[in-house]
């Protein structure tokens, strides 16, 4: 079964994401802020993380990061963020 992880501190967002994808089947696997996210990580590496840029520490940007520069297969991420402005944008693209 596909493996999601999603990152998200605003309970109503973080339900209404997790019974969507498990409607379509998905198994979901939780995390509230940036420290628990990892941990997820670490215990059962996703198909997928959809990821918040403005958790609780560390936030979505340096999630992304530390995903990144650990060993292993790539996982795709997916940025979920009430933010619009350019930069923000910018940035998630070159965390990656």
């Amino acid at each position: 079964m596909t493996s999601i992880l999603v990152v998200e501190d605003y309970p109503p967002t973080l339900e209404a994401v997790s019974e969507s994808l498990q409607t379509e089947g998905y198994e979901v696997v939780e995390a509230t802020t940036g420290t628990e996210a990892l941990n997820c990580f670490d215990n059962t590496v996703p198909d997928l993380i959809v990821l918040d840029v403005d958790i609780p520490a560390p936030d979505g940007f340096a999630v992304c990061a530390e995903v990144r520069h650990r060993p292993g297969r790539y996982i795709p991420i997916i940025f979920v963020s009430g933010l619009d402005e350019l930069e923000t944008q910018l940035q998630g693209f070159k965390t990656g």
